[in-house]
């Protein structure tokens, strides 16, 4: 029977049922190998004989923690939760993926068992927006997963024409603290090890701090050759403790200097390119909720606000919705938290059926500590007593604006009423005594009669009184809630960007020097990519994807693979010096891609055009673009349906004017040949700068397969395999 590993219709993740070759492993008494395909995974001496049938659970695969007590590796596989399968060497032998041979289970040679044993494939977290936004669009287009050549060994010819190009995809100290989205800092080795999918602090294209997912990490093996240089920089009116701070970085990493004369487009400078004096930035250590923040969020919680977020962890976000008509409320409340907003808002439907605006803040872990005791046992909001001093005149008009409400009866002078929103009677009571601190005596109405309508009722004076309180920061879309001579101002709050205490603070480089003293663990190189290319890295701003255009009847769109699959196109967005903010759309102007595209449809009468690539700079493989300015390699190109010849590909990407990914071997194909056009160094930038990720093989003439579609394939160098940040995982 042939050892090729059988294959569903359509190729993709599964757990199937394979005959087992067994071999001695050559430097190990008590394990062996077992090949699957092209696949070799190690297994415990004795355990399976040649011929056996065993199912094979690919790299990527989360398994259940049954299964993994069963194979004795609880707690040793990858990810945050120790359940995530990768490559591995082991005695020199590079094992991929798992062999499991199920009790009390009978095994159906090419039955995917998958679901039934409830093992999923993992996928890296793909953001919303990378640096913008996204619509959807029927001109976008995904890319397809390539498939690895040992699933499919026996699809290419041998000795069939091919021609294999690099693939692309894309540091710090182990103990660089990264400061995470709930506003506490983490070595970055932690978050490497775990294989960290959440959420970090980033920079936006108008220098703002906001939370950004992380889509990789990397740890990139020793330091070699790689000098380190010391960063020295001044930390005034930045928080406590020493009136500096140190950050130790590689010589390419890149460091956020707007102001900088050497800084790229991106306002980023090389580490080596630093000169003592230079503005960088950097973050607080003593990170408070400042009293504007707090005010906004106490009358937020008292209105329409809730609690969301990790209970247990000790992080949490104040989520709050209103009417589309109220949206200009939303954006001044998002306005006015500043840093400490979410920046992205939805929309929903109420059970009401009313369209809604919805936006939150951050999830931090002081705003949980600032409502830890606004919640009893039974999980039900409340006012406590001890939050009675924190009800002040900016809380107020947010609690009135959200459940508020002005009383107008002929001959009578306008009164005031809050809505209880179902709170318990100590709840109330503490309200009318916090409104009482601030000169405002109130009533409770109906509480007793119809708890669920109550109502804390201001008399007209008392009305009048609260309306001086808190006109000055009611914004024009709610003030049809104040006495009509309140009205017409255009509301007044301070400014949230320049506030009290601001997480971001620029700052003078006092000193820059190699660096020769890490050692050991530290002496590794550490990094993350995220999706403002950009974190925070022991206080200091530092910079850290595959790109589609399509041209479909006139209308162009520019996408990523994982995005183009869901058909939502990127939107360009523009910063303040109307340069394009998100870096595919960069690309897609550097090269001209639109106009190019346009031509060639025009040349040719093609009515559908994708151009795909890869853009680079944005990883810590960096291919040569990490002084800051990004590049792109274009690979493939499909039109009216159709994916061009490899020769045909070639040459309308150099008519084009379109950079495309290097060819590493062409001739006949043989396994040996592509394995060893897949290991080595890069060739991208022309300069070696580093490992190659491996390299992406087809026929020099398209043609499709009846089990894997169309043939095109990948082989992946083994030192980028077993990389301990893995790979890009798409």
């Amino acid at each position: 029977m042939s050892s090729t590993p059988p294959v569903a219709a359509s190729p993709g993740f599964a757990v199937e049922a394979h005959r087992l070759e067994i071999s001695p492993h050559p430097d190990a008494d008590r394990i062996e190998l077992a090949r699957v395909g092209g696949y070799l995974s190690i297994v415990p001496k004795g355990l399976y004989r040649d011929g056996d049938y065993a199912l094979y659970i690919p790299e990527q695969s989360i398994v259940p923690a049954p299964i993994l007590e069963e194979l004795g590796l609880t707690g040793k596989l990858a990810g945050s939760e120790k359940n995530r399968v990768k490559a591995m060497r082991l005695r020199g032998i590079l094992s991929q993926g798992l062999i499991y041979r199920p009790k009390r289970m009978y095994l159906q040679e090419g039955h995917d068992y998958a679901a039934e044993l409830g093992i999923v494939k993992w996928e890296a977290p793909i953001p919303v927006e990378l640096s913008g936004q996204v619509i959807q669009d029927p001109a976008a287009v995904g890319y397809h997963d390539i498939e690895n050549i040992k699933r499919f060994p026996d699809v290419l010819i041998p000795g069939e024409e091919v021609a294999a190009t690099e693939k692309s995809h894309g540091c710090l100290r182990s103990d660089t603290r990264i400061l995470m989205a709930d506003l506490t800092w983490r070595p970055i080795r932690e978050l490497v090890d775990e294989g960290f999918a959440g959420e970090v602090m980033g920079v936006d294209a108008n220098g703002q701090l906001i939370p950004t997912p992380v889509l990789n990490t990397f740890d990139n093996g020793p330091r070699g050759e790689r000098p380190w240089w010391r960063l020295q920089v001044s930390k005034v009116e930045a928080g406590r403790g020493p009136a500096w701070l140190s950050v130790y970085l590689t010589d390419n990493h890149r460091i956020w200097s707007p102001d900088n004369t050497g800084a790229d487009a991106e306002g980023f400078v090389r580490t080596d390119e630093i000169k003592v004096g230079d503005e960088v930035f950097v973050s607080r250590t003593d990170l408070v909720l400042p009293p504007m923040v707090e005010q906004i969020l106490v009358g937020t919680m008292l209105g329409d606000g809730s609690l969301a977020g990790v209970k247990t962890s000790g992080v949490r976000r104040v989520e709050f919705s209103h009417m589309e008509p109220h949206r200009e409320y939303v954006d001044w409340t998002l306005a006015h938290l500043g840093e400490w907003a979410h920046p992205v808002t939805s929309r929903r439907t109420s059970g009401y059926g009313t369209e809604m605006i919805a936006g939150s803040t951050i999830t931090s872990a002081l705003i949980a500590e600032m409502f830890v005791d606004w919640f009893g046992e039974d999980g039900r909001k409340r006012f406590p007593e001890s939050a009675i001093p924190s009800l002040g005149p900016l809380a107020v008009a947010c609690w009135y604006m959200d459940d508020g409400s002005l009383q107008r009866n002929a001959g009578q002078l306008d009164q005031a009423m809050f809505a209880t929103n179902g709170f318990d009677p100590t709840s109330i009571q503490n309200l009318v005594a916090a409104l009482e601190r601030l000169g405002l005596h109130a009533t409770v109405r109906n509480y007793e009669r119809d708890p669920g309508n109550g109502r804390i009722h201001l008399n007209a004076e008392n009305t009048e009184r609260m309306a001086m309180l808190i006109a000055p920061f009611i914004p024009p879309v709610m003030q049809y809630k104040l006495p009509a001579h309140y009205r017409g101002s255009t509301g007044w709050m301070p400014s949230a960007v320049d506030g009290f205490k601001p997480v971001l603070r620029p700052q003078r480089v006092m000193s820059v020097e190699p660096y020769h003293g890490a050692s050991g663990g530290k002496n590794r190189l550490y990094d993350l990519e995220t999706g403002t290319a950009n974190f925070i890295a022991n206080g200091l701003v530092v910079h850290n994807s595959c790109s589609n255009f399509s041209l479909v009847d006139g209308h162009f769109a520019v996408t990523s693979k994982g995005q183009g699959r869901k058909g939502l196109a990127l939107l360009d967005t523009l910063d303040e010096k109307g340069e394009s903010t998100n870096a595919y759309w960069k690309m897609a102007k550097k090269f001209a891609v639109e106009e190019r595209l346009r031509e060639f449809a025009e040349r040719t009468g093609a009515q559908r055009i994708t151009l795909f690539g890869e853009t680079l700079g944005v990883q810590d493989l960096n291919y040569g673009a990490d002084n800051g300015h990004l590049d792109f390699r274009a690979f493939d190109i499909q039109v009216d349906g159709r994916f061009l010849d490899h020769d045909e590909k070639t040459a309308l990407f150099a008519q084009m004017g379109i950079p495309d990914a290097p060819v590493l071997y062409r001739g006949p194909h043989s396994i040996e040949a592509l394995e060893q056009a897949a290991s080595g160094s890069e060739q991208i930038s022309g300069r070696e700068l580093h490992m190659r990720e491996g390299v992406v093989v087809r026929p020099v003439s398209e043609r499709t397969d009846p089990t894997l579609g169309r043939v095109i394939l990948k082989v992946i160098s083994p030192d980028y395999l077993t990389r301990k940040g893995g790979t890009e995982f798409n």
